[in-house]
């Protein structure tokens, strides 16, 4: 990426956006000058966003995929719960498995679920009220909070225009 834009900041401006840069890159985010330059730019809390879409693929999605604990946990925790919601779920793996499914696969298919789960709830959180309600209900938005917890009036916005592009390698 052409640094002109960095060159074109004033020394305290052009500090502030090195330190973005830097930051992004320990959190290991593909493009840091890119996601800097928005913030510059637009405002938006962009290493807030990052960190956000990091954790969710780390722990909302690639977590499915990556143990196949769950699969173990999940067939025999359940079937002392009888009816409970999971206890359906048990019992569709344990018929998967039986037939011959490899964990692996029901892994990776859990794993896409969760993404599309994610990728819903994101999208819903951009909107920021329910489009098939009446506009007189309130809505919502989702804010930056500093690292002492203060509030920083800044929305986080379009996450699910960057989650799909940050799929974590493998």
């Amino acid at each position: 990426m052409s640094r002109s834009w960095l060159d074109s900041l004033d020394a305290d401006e052009r500090s502030s956006a090195e330190e973005r840069i830097a930051a992004l890159r320990t959190l290991g985010c593909p493009d840091p000058e890119h996601w800097a330059r928005h913030e510059h730019r637009e405002g938006w809390p962009q290493q807030a966003r990052y960190t956000l879409l990091r954790h969710l693929w780390s722990e909302s999605i690639d977590a499915w995929r990556d143990s196949v604990l769950w699969i173990e946990n999940l067939r025999t925790d359940t079937h002392a719960q009888g009816d409970a919601p999971a206890a359906d779920a048990a019992r569709a793996i344990e018929r998967l498995i039986d037939a011959g499914a490899d964990p692996d696969d029901v892994a990776r298919l859990a794993r896409f679920v969760a993404y599309e789960t994610v990728f819903s709830v994101v999208h819903t959180l951009d909107e920021g009220y329910d489009p098939e309600h009446d506009e007189s209900l309130p809505g919502w938005v989702l804010m930056e909070r500093d690292p002492l917890g203060n509030v920083t009036n800044r929305p986080l916005r379009h996450l699910h225009e960057d989650l799909p592009g940050l799929i974590p390698p493998a």
